[in-house]
């Protein structure tokens, strides 16, 4: 059992530049439908699966036209850009999964509807 401060395990970070659609090639309007913490998790199951080999990284980020184990056509989206086809192999989708979990799911979300909420209530009352 842990006895004082100084003997828990301390750790912090920043979540620097991050692009999902940019560097995954998922559909800009599903990304700006996720959370940060969603997002991030999306981009490290994706990350993991190529880690392991399961689906192939894109030969360039920008211009890939897919990213699966089998020869699969580019899907264009409305914007005309490219989305990378995150398909598993059959023979190993029956079997693979990424598993997510939060503690606070749809935080960011929250946070920027109260904060919208009380600015325009403060700006309604600044109009009497």
């Amino acid at each position: 059992p842990l006895s004082a401060l100084h003997e828990v395990v301390q750790l912090a970070s920043r979540i620097g530049e991050f692009d999902l659609a940019g560097e995954f090639g998922i559909d800009s309007k599903m990304v700006e439908t996720l959370d940060t913490t969603y997002a991030l998790a999306v981009g490290a199951g994706l990350q993991a699966l190529q880690d392991a080999g399961l689906v192939p990284a894109p030969p360039s980020t920008a211009t890939a036209a897919c990213a699966s184990t089998e020869a699969v056509d580019s899907t264009s989206t409305k914007n005309g850009s490219n989305q990378h086809m995150w398909q598993l192999h059959e023979s190993l989708s029956s079997e693979t999964g990424v598993i997510f979990a939060s503690s606070f799911p749809a935080l960011d979300s929250l946070v920027d509807e109260v904060s919208r909420f009380m600015k325009a209530k403060i700006r309604a009352a600044d109009a009497r």
